[in-house]
């Protein structure tokens, strides 16, 4: 048998990459069994530079995916506001950088259209399921958003669900969404009944729903919905109307927003340039007991307005939209609704196949006739 030198490998180890990360991120999840094998995922920016410098000598790269491109632009002024930032916190911050890099310098370097990813969801699906055998199993109720292995791999499961949908491969469709539902998140399912909706829209449609500015204006319009409730407005209508509280129904996460929102009250002019990466960490509480834990906020809209100020916040949407297939738009859809009430931004294990599914689409939108205008 002839062995293919390193540096002769091009589509093959960007196959075989990809099905090694892929690997090792449904690997991390054996935490219930083997603790502490969750931070081996950590791991792939380090594999993945290495491999490209010293292995094989990589001969192609896409460049037009401008998610891509966004992450990176967060990347450097994240960097650049924990330097000059006076209400930066250095090590939440770093943190949230490196949590960024990892999935982002795996999927730039290596993530083509060669990938086959129903071979990248079955290998990450079969890696789940054996993390399972060591999970109790739960109840199910959509209304307290329980499930029998609730995870954050519902995220995972439902933009692999989309997928399929999209290409209509029902088979693996179906095993994705009965997997999303054993893990379920609320928000997930919520995305993905949102995004198909979207989909079966005609074309002509898709395109003006999906343009640069609706990106934009639908996390905006959150994050301006978080406010007003913030500050207090409308919280006394929807407890007279429900007999509940807002952060009843946002299952705790409004009283984690409180703290960034008075802030927000206080020093509105820091919003132009951000208060820094990881300053919203010391102003989230999770509960009323405990008023100096450190928490993720829950909302990666809100988050990215306050820690990196308005004008990024317009730039970082208005570029990340700026995708040539329809189809990775729905994708970034999905991507978005999660951001709402959610810190996926910092979830390695769910955004990395979120930036895989995007860049596949976006790496084979030059052969297709379902580009769409930028």
């Amino acid at each position: 048998m002839q062995i293919t030198p390193m540096n002769k490998m091009t589509y093959t180890s960007s196959q075989f990459m990809t099905y090694l990360f892929t690997a090792i991120i449904g690997l991390s999840f054996l935490d219930t069994m083997i603790p502490g094998i969750r931070y081996i995922k950590y791991m792939l920016p380090f594999i993945a530079i290495f491999i490209y410098f010293f292995g094989q000598k990589r001969t192609y790269i896409f460049k037009s995916n401008n998610l891509n491109f966004a992450l990176l632009f967060y990347l450097v002024w994240g960097g650049v506001g924990l330097i000059i930032s006076k209400n930066f916190n250095f090590v939440h911050g770093t943190k949230d950088l490196f949590f960024v890099a990892s999935y982002l310098i795996p999927v730039w370097l290596y993530v083509s259209k060669t990938v086959n990813l129903v071979v990248v969801f079955y290998i990450f699906s079969l890696c789940f399921l054996l993390s399972t055998l060591g999970m109790e199993f739960g109840n199910f109720s959509l209304v307290d958003s329980t499930a029998p292995f609730e995870s954050s791999a519902s995220f995972v499961f439902g933009v692999f669900c989309l997928f399929f949908s999209i290409e209509k491969k029902y088979k693996e469709g179906a095993i994705a969404l009965l997997l999303m539902f054993l893990t379920l998140k609320r928000i997930a399912l919520l995305a993905l009944v949102l995004c198909q909706l979207v989909w079966i829209l005609p074309l002509i449609f898709q395109k003006k729903v999906l343009s640069r500015g609706f990106f934009l204006c639908i996390n905006s319009f959150f994050v301006l919905i978080i406010f007003l409730l913030g500050i207090g407005w409308g919280e006394e209508l929807i407890r007279d109307l429900t007999g509940k509280s807002v952060n009843f129904f946002t299952l705790g996460r409004f009283n984690m927003y409180l703290g960034v929102v008075d802030d927000i009250v206080r020093s509105p002019f820091n919003l132009l340039l951000g208060n820094g990466a990881g300053s919203s960490y010391p102003l989230t509480i999770l509960n009323t007991t405990d008023l100096k834990s450190f928490n993720n906020l829950h909302s990666d809209s809100l988050k990215i307005f306050y820690e990196h100020g308005v004008l990024f916040f317009v730039a970082f949407f208005l570029l990340a939209s700026k995708l040539r297939n329809i189809k990775s738009k729905i994708i970034l859809l999905y991507l978005c609704v999660l951001f709402i009430t959610d810190n996926v931004l910092i979830y390695m294990a769910v955004m990395f196949f979120v930036l895989s599914i995007i860049a596949y689409y976006e790496s084979c939108s030059l052969d297709q006739d379902d580009m769409t205008p930028t």
